[in-house]
């Protein structure tokens, strides 16, 4: 039988397959930066090199003393999440100033609609605090109308010498949704008092479902909220309400920092 010879078909190097990421990201970005400009936007393309994506952006936006960091994300969820990460998700731990992700799943004729409903999502920490001042400067600068929601989460209950009384139970539940719904109340007197249509809803669940639940109903233009800033071990236990919203929103979701 014929022998066919040898083939040998070098790889390439770590150096020819990042110079052509490089030719490809460079070409990318320069049809993004044509595209901008043909709109009217006055815009600049920075290619940042080798480095960890979130680093990169957040270092970047410290640099340029970014006002506002916009990216979208590609909603993953589950072991696909867990693997390979969210970079939107580690920026917002890390941003300087607000982040605003877009939704793969919004549509490209719907990216530039007018603002005319806008969620705020409220725990009553301080560190929801300039997210709400946010959300109403935006709602007022838009005439959008503003509603202001906060999410009960039952505790889990607390056996006090091996038993609980079964009228505490709903008594702890009641009390908690009459201050829920005086707080937000308190919110919704200040918006209105700067000259903003507002409403409270007081919701009861898994606050990340809840919220992008009552976006969606409500038919939210932009979902705003603040985040805590958690990492490590505290991150790893309490989550981040924030990330759930914005891997599963529809809708652009306004992230301000808390601190």
């Amino acid at each position: 039988l014929p022998m066919l010879p040898d083939i040998y078909v070098a790889a390439p190097t770590y150096n020819e397959l990042l110079q052509g990421q490089r030719v490809a990201a460079q070409k990318e970005l320069d049809r993004l930066v044509r595209e901008a400009k043909a709109a009217g936007i006055r815009t600049q393309g920075l290619l940042v090199d080798v480095g960890v994506a979130a680093g990169g952006i957040t270092r970047l936006a410290k640099c340029r003393r970014g006002d506002l960091i916009v990216m979208g994300t590609h909603g993953r969820t589950g072991v696909r999440r867990a693997l390979m990460g969210s970079v939107p998700a580690r920026v917002l731990t890390m941003a300087p100033c607000p982040v605003l992700t877009v939704s793969r799943m919004r549509g490209r004729d719907r990216g530039a609609a007018m603002i005319r409903r806008i969620l705020s999502a409220s725990d009553f920490s301080p560190a929801s605090r300039p997210a709400f001042a946010k959300a109403v400067d935006l709602a007022r600068a838009t005439r959008a109308e503003l509603t202001v929601a906060h999410v009960l989460t039952p505790p889990l209950p607390v056996l006090i010498d091996g038993s609980m009384s079964p009228q505490a139970w709903p008594a702890m539940n009641t009390a908690a949704g009459r201050d829920g719904q005086r707080q937000l109340e308190g919110l919704v007197s200040r918006a209105k008092r700067a000259g903003v249509r507002a409403r409270a809803l007081l919701l009861e669940g898994v606050a990340a479902e809840r919220i992008v639940r009552a976006a969606t109903s409500r038919h939210a233009d932009m979902i705003v909220m603040g985040t805590h800033g958690r990492t490590g071990f505290a991150r790893l236990l309490a989550g981040s309400v924030a990330n759930r919203v914005i891997s599963q929103a529809r809708c652009p979701v306004l992230t301000v920092p808390g601190r």
